[in-house]
Order: C-alpha cells, then sequence, then structure tokens
C-alpha cells in the first residue's frame, strides 16, 4: 500500500497554500516506499508496494479555519503491487484484499491541518476515507512533512488499521496452521514533487 498517499493533502498543507481551489498535480519519486506490517503466530510480515506511479492530479482549497479541503483527489494503489517477497504470501494478501474484484486500494485526502512544527518537520493531522475490498472507512492520519529542496517534500506516515473493519478475515496460509493478526500497520515514506 505504497501510496496511501494522501501525501497530496500533506504537500499543501505543508507547503502552506492560500488560494481558491485549483487543479494541481503531484509525483511520487523513485526511493518512496509504502510498507503493511503484521504478526503471526509464527513471525511478523512486511509486504512492500512495488511500481511506478502516473503523476496524481489533486484540487486543494483552504477554508478561513485554515483548514485544507480536498476535491477530485486520489491515490489508487494496485493491489497486486504489494509484494511479501513470497509468492504463496503474496497470493494469499491478494485474495483477502479482493484483488479479483477490487484490484486498487483507494486513498482519498478529504481535509488537513497544520499542527505546530518540530526540528524542520511539520506535523499535519489528516482525514483520509481508504477503500479496501469494497469497503470504505474515513480514519485520521497523522503525518510528519518537511521540504526537502524547491517544490521536494519528505512526507512520513504510519498508521494502523484493522482488517476486520474492511470486512477482510485475515488470511490463514497452510490451511489455516499460521494465523495472521487482523491489525496491520500502513507505513509511508514519500518523497513528494509538487
Amino acid at each position: 500500500m505504497q501510496y496511501l498517499i494522501f501525501f497530496v493533502h500533506f504537500l499543501h498543507a505543508v507547503a502552506g497554500l492560500h488560494a481558491p481551489a485549483e487543479n494541481k498535480q503531484l509525483i511520487i519519486l523513485p526511493g518512496s516506499t509504502l510498507l503493511l506490517e503484521g504478526e503471526t503466530n509464527v513471525k511478523g510480515f512486511q509486504c512492500g508496494c512495488e511500481g511506478q506511479f502516473p503523476p496524481l492530479p489533486y484540487q486543494v482549497s483552504i477554508e478561513e479555519n485554515q483548514a485544507l479541503y480536498f476535491s477530485r483527489t486520489r491515490l489508487p494503489i494496485p493491489v497486486r503491487a504489494l509484494d511479501c517477497g513470497n509468492r504463496l504470501m503474496n497470493r494469499d494478501l491478494y485474495e483477502a484484499l479482493g484483488a479479483p474484484r477490487y484490484p486498487y486500494i483507494t486513498i482519498t485526502p478529504l481535509e488537513a491541518r497544520l499542527l505546530p512544527a518540530k526540528d524542520g518537520w511539520k506535523a499535519v493531522s489528516s482525514l483520509v476515507k481508504i477503500s479496501i475490498g469494497g469497503v470504505e472507512k474515513v480514519v485520521q492520519l497523522h503525518a510528519l512533512a518537511k521540504q526537502e529542496g524547491q517544490r521536494l517534500w519528505q512526507i512520513k506516515a504510519c498508521h494502523d488499521l484493522d482488517m476486520e473493519d474492511f470486512g477482510i478475515q485475515p488470511p490463514a496460509p497452510m490451511g489455516g496452521l499460521i494465523k495472521v493478526d487482523e491489525q496491520i500497520t500502513i507505513t509511508l515514506d514519500l518523497l513528494i514533487k509538487a
């Protein structure tokens, strides 16, 4: 789930956008990572998102309360771009996430608010809608953002999700001998050019 990339909203929250809604684009650069991490009754696992992402269009506006509001903004993450480093584990993950019927995990930023900055990093609190397997949930996501150059930002975020909240039965590999915990952690470390 590499581009949970509500980063779109993070980016402009961080950049200090003060304008009416306008259409823009951002690019997630190589070297960015998105990980799904979890535990089983045997050991932990980590699945990374592989592949390049096309430029992401977004529209954002700022209101009197200084909150950023997003429209026409979404990040589709191909389920089959997730790689756990094991073919059988990948198959179980794709099946659990409903890849044949729902080939994308979609992250849609709704709003973002800037929090006090510390050590060059700006804290961002945002609401995002996450769609997995056809089930949508709005979650609060906290991120850190730092300007790394002109129009270049690093965004870091980590968020726990319960698979059962999305109607997903955790995979049970090897005929159920291995049990996967329902809680997974999504970790993002993105380099974004706006």
